[in-house]
């Protein structure tokens, strides 16, 4: 839904609440609660505020995925597993 690129730091957090805001008002019209479902977001975005504003529009389920970079050695080479492939 809202995507995070780069290093730098983003808005992504505020402008995600604010959208799951109005997303959950949408659905609600339809008689349906969405908070009812688990909500997910990456490690980066994660904070103890934005875990409060997601339980503040009654999210119950927040789940975070942290994303990450182990590096091996390989025949005297290290470098991040993901680039094994392309060295062989």
């Amino acid at each position: 839904m809202v995507s995070k690129q780069g290093r730098a730091n983003t808005q992504n957090p505020k402008i995600l609440v604010q959208m799951l805001g109005e997303i959950i008002a949408f659905f609600a019209k339809a008689g349906l609660d969405i908070t009812d479902y688990p909500i997910t977001f990456g490690s980066w975005q994660g904070s103890q505020l934005l875990r409060e504003d997601l339980e503040a529009l009654l999210f119950s389920q927040i789940q975070v995925h942290a994303k990450n970079n182990h590096v091996f050695g390989m025949d005297s080479r290290w470098g991040q597993a993901a680039d094994a492939q392309s060295r062989r």
